[in-house]
């Protein structure tokens, strides 16, 4: 089995060629930016393949996103806008995406809404997200309960979904503001599914060798060894649709 240390590199290696490989032609892109490790990585990969970028990082007024996003920015090459959704604002998103989405849990209407509202603010005509990374390196606190020997075997089912489902749902989401979406880990499956799974899975953390990439790309420690909440959450966002819900406002349109 080869040393941890190659895989690093080859992992580097392959992200910041997806990266290339999507942005190609293209002098500015824009970056759907939580502030987490994922996102983090691709605008690492923007910078160092010389994009000029923009960062967008989208959330309620308490979310902890905005914090990390602006002490993250100043270890990124990157310009960084901060879209800050109140109630009334969720519920008119709310109500754009509805139209299109094909599945309208919270959780669906949530995720779509970040995307869709950062799209209608980009400048940018392409954006980047950090899909993917979690369901080829085990970034959900199920994949802690999973045996190691089949691991991988469960991560590619997920990947699976992302492919047909969530990308699907996210895609949508910005070719209705006017723009194109690309995820780069969707490129680099394969490398990503040749990784033991000690090696994704490690001590308890997961994502670890994703975290050592971060790390090697220079990146602080507060992204690389941050445990994040899922973007519907940590954004405050599903937290909102859930009380629109409940009190009838979305109900005629799910």
């Amino acid at each position: 089995m080869k040393k941890i240390e190659e895989y690093v590199k080859n992992i580097k290696n392959a992200i910041i060629e997806a990266v290339r490989l999507d942005t190609e032609g293209i002098e500015r892109v824009g970056v759907l930016f939580s502030s987490g490790l994922d996102s983090s990585i691709i605008a690492k990969a923007c910078e160092l393949i010389g994009k000029k970028t923009t960062l967008y990082c989208v959330g309620t007024v308490k979310s902890k996103d905005f914090e990390y996003a602006t002490k993250a920015v100043a270890y990124i090459n990157a310009d960084l806008k901060i879209i800050e959704l109140r109630e009334e604002d969720i519920e008119k998103l709310s109500r754009e995406v509805l139209k299109f989405i094909p599945k309208k849990t919270p959780m669906d209407i949530s995720i779509a809404l970040g995307v869709y509202a950062s799209c209608k603010v980009a400048d940018e005509k392409l954006m980047l997200s950090g899909q993917g990374a979690d369901e080829l390196f085990a970034g959900y606190y199920r994949y802690l309960r999973a045996d190691l020997k089949g691991l991988n075997e469960i991560l590619r089912k997920d990947f699976e979904k992302l492919i047909n489902d969530d990308l699907v749902r996210d895609r949508l989401a910005a070719e209705h503001a006017g723009k194109i979406l690309k995820a780069p880990y969707t490129r680099i499956s394969e490398v990503a599914f040749n990784i033991p799974p000690e090696y994704k899975i490690f001590d308890g953390k997961r994502k670890y060798i994703l975290r050592l990439v971060g790390k090697d790309l220079g990146l602080p420690e507060f992204i690389y060894e941050r445990e994040k909440k899922a973007m519907q959450y940590s954004t405050g966002i599903e937290k909102i649709v859930k009380k629109l819900i409940k009190t009838g406002k979305l109900n005629a349109l799910l």
